[in-house]
């Protein structure tokens, strides 16, 4: 696993079915220096979960393939 330098921004996991809200929320949190790597998918975001290390998630509750609660 690589390590981050300490001043680098959190690498947050965003995983959003909707391409518009997809692309306002990344806006949002790069404007407030996350960097954000994106998933459309719960399983895009499953696997990007074990390969990506994210610091923090935020998931969208109706996915197309599942709920962002299961």
């Amino acid at each position: 696993m690589s390590t981050v330098p300490l001043d680098s921004p959190p690498l947050m996991l965003l995983v959003e079915g909707s391409p518009q809200m997809r692309r306002f929320l990344v806006d949002a949190l790069r404007a407030d220096r996350f960097r954000v790597h994106v998933a459309a998918t719960a399983q895009e975001g499953l696997d990007a979960l074990r390969t990506v290390g994210p610091h923090l998630a935020v998931l969208d509750l109706d996915l197309p393939d599942a709920g962002g609660l299961e």
